[in-house]
């Protein structure tokens, strides 16, 4: 795209991808009309570009999703008329070969994730809606590594995740969209990019989009191309900022504001907390055996790595392994696992109690699950 400006980390914007040309009145008047779900596969298997008339689809959780292996162009005739409704996972872009347009669809209540892309090519939605999906990571969109998405015209709206309303470890840019109203409960309720990614903006507006974390997080990569509107939005950058995880750093959009940059701990704002209580500090360059934090962005230290950390390198066990024979658990399991234990994630490897009276140092190592869950 002409004219965008690298705003962070001295990166170069991704190049532009293009939407498929608008349909002819003639594809349009002899556009394909599905009958049902293995309609609808049959009749983009047998097409490289086709013209579908106006469709509601409604999938079960036990239709397997549409899945692309070529290049294609899916077009609607009448936009946002062309609707997926419903089941687990909707579409799938899968082969290094694939390279898909998707322009004027629909994608509504997929509960993982309505479009899952694989494939390490270029692919564009257009004039498209992402109304009311779930997923654990990318409730509308999951990019894989190597993956390229463009995003133009397109709308996000009532979507809810863990993380990421769009989730990619590849390049995502985003022109004259909207995101409102989504939800995460980790972080990215608009977007989270992970490590080696990088994402481009322009022209588009964030609203409301709230829970977990930074509304926009990106591991180190961040181009605001200018145009770009926040209100509503939820954050330790507020309502018009990226978090750029790997610089512990604020980018607002257009310019406006100052740049904040969090890796000096006396410039942390006090908002950038676990629950409004525990101030978060940057991750140490090397961090230590056994580190662990409480930020639910950081997926290496965070909570949801926890259940990662060999428990004997840990300070706890490192304080109390002397006493270790007479210990009535096993200081060397880690239950941080959700899988393995009940907990969920919702106590760290070291149990810290708010408590109303003085809390004695053997108070933070508790071997009885029942009472605490997780422990080191």
């Amino acid at each position: 795209v002409a004219g965008l400006i690298a705003m962070a980390c001295g990166v170069s914007p991704v190049s532009s991808a293009a939407c498929p040309n608008i349909p002819t009145s003639l594809e349009i008047s002899n556009c394909a009309k599905p009958q049902n779900w293995s309609d609808l596969n049959n009749i983009v298997a047998s097409n490289s570009r086709v013209v579908l008339c106006p469709f509601t689809i409604i999938l079960t959780n036990d239709e397997r999703p549409l899945k692309l292996n070529q290049q294609h162009e899916i077009i609607c005739a009448n936009e946002g008329e062309c609707v997926i409704e419903g089941g687990k996972t909707q579409l799938k872009i899968l082969s290094a070969s694939a390279s898909v347009s998707i322009h004027g669809f629909t994608f509504k209540e997929a509960t993982r994730s309505a479009v899952i892309v694989t494939a390490p090519s270029e692919q564009s939605f257009c004039y498209t809606t992402f109304d009311s999906n779930d997923g654990a990571r990318g409730s509308a969109i999951r990019g894989a590594k190597g993956t390229e998405l463009f995003i133009s015209q397109s709308s996000f709206v009532r979507n809810g995740a863990k993380l990421g309303t769009v989730f990619s470890e590849g390049k995502v840019e985003a022109v004259d969209s909207a995101f409102e109203d989504n939800f995460s409960t980790i972080g990215g309720s608009a977007l989270y990019l992970k490590g080696g990614s990088n994402f481009t903006v322009r022209g588009t507006s964030f609203k409301n989009n709230t829970g977990g974390g930074n509304f926009i997080s990106v591991a180190d990569m961040f181009n605001d191309g200018g145009g770009n509107t926040g209100s509503g939005n939820v954050g330790a950058c507020g309502a018009n900022g990226a978090f750029v995880r790997e610089e512990e750093k604020c980018v607002y959009f257009n310019g406006i504001g100052t740049d904040t940059n969090f890796t000096d701990e006396t410039d942390e704002p006090t908002k950038f907390t676990v629950n409004g209580t525990y101030p978060l500090h940057p991750v140490p360059k090397n961090p230590p055996p056994g580190y662990f934090n409480y930020d639910m962005d950081d997926l290496e230290y965070g909570p949801t790595a926890w259940h990662k950390i060999p428990a004997t390198q840990t300070d706890a066990y490192k304080y109390w392994k002397d006493l270790e024979e007479y210990m009535p658990a096993d200081m060397t399991e880690n239950t941080c696992d959700s899988k393995k234990s009940f907990n969920e994630n919702r106590a760290s490897p070291v149990n810290l109690r708010n408590t109303d009276d003085n809390c004695k140092e053997f108070h933070q190592f508790r071997p009885n699950r029942k009472v605490s869950g997780c422990r080191n």
